[in-house]
């Protein structure tokens, strides 16, 4: 092989390396078309510091997710809201005190809900999803929120990131059941929740799955959000 030969034998080695690097899974966004669609939720917001880092996260990779906000937490820190809506994020409650409300009469239900609507509203936010902590709901609570205007969202898939810490670990629970449809439960409450949040999305879209907000989703899948209505994932 003469030199020139083996020059341009090198510089197809390294091409092929680098391609195949940018190919790995979760590193990086194919060329085509997404083939199906989820949704990304988070939980119990807001909380100082990690908020910031997954609204700055979620930026970078354009991607709008779902936050099922807490009364109290929203009274510690009004100024996030504002970033929430900001950024185009779809905003949902998660009852005022994160108490299981499953059990409550219904002018408990009641205050659960509108205390937190409140607090919102003053802000020029009006949600129209609810998400029950635990997802533990009674007649009397669905009642309520349908009353409220509000949709109850469940999930169906739970990597349990209130639990656990490692981030390797979330993203293999989540990627080894997720499918189109799905809605994606996880807690604004842990940095390691945001990073394994950030690998999750470039996961999915290496997959071809496009995480977007809930009531995306529903349109996506032709679906239409009631008040009143429960709902666990969109097929």
């Amino acid at each position: 092989m003469n030199k020139k030969a083996g020059k341009r034998l090198l510089a197809w080695l390294l091409s092929a390396l680098l391609a195949g690097l940018l190919t790995t899974p979760c590193l990086a966004q194919g060329d085509a078309a997404p083939r199906g669609y989820v949704a990304l939720t988070f939980d119990d917001g807001p909380t100082a510091g990690v908020t910031t880092a997954l609204l700055e996260g979620l930026a970078q990779r354009n991607v709008n997710a779902t936050f099922f906000l807490c009364g109290y937490r929203i009274e510690l820190f009004p100024e996030l809201i504002e970033a929430y809506a900001d950024a185009g994020h779809e905003i949902g409650i998660h009852g005022y005190s994160h108490a299981y409300l499953n059990e409550l009469d219904a002018t408990g239900c009641w205050l659960e809900l509108h205390q937190t609507l409140d607090l919102l509203e003053a802000q020029n936010v009006r949600p129209t999803l609810f998400r029950a902590p635990g997802g533990l709901v009674s007649q009397t609570l669905q009642t309520e929120a349908a009353l409220a205007g509000l949709s109850l969202i469940h999930w169906s898939v739970d990597p349990q990131d209130w639990c656990c810490t490692d981030p390797d670990e979330l993203v293999e629970r989540v990627m080894s059941k997720v499918q189109p449809g799905d809605i994606i439960l996880m807690h604004e409450l842990k940095l390691s929740s945001v990073q394994a949040a950030l690998t999750i999305i470039d996961c999915l879209r290496q997959r071809g799955l496009e995480p977007v907000t809930v009531s995306q989703l529903a349109t996506l899948t032709g679906r239409t959000l009631e008040p009143g209505g429960t709902y666990f994932r969109f097929s």
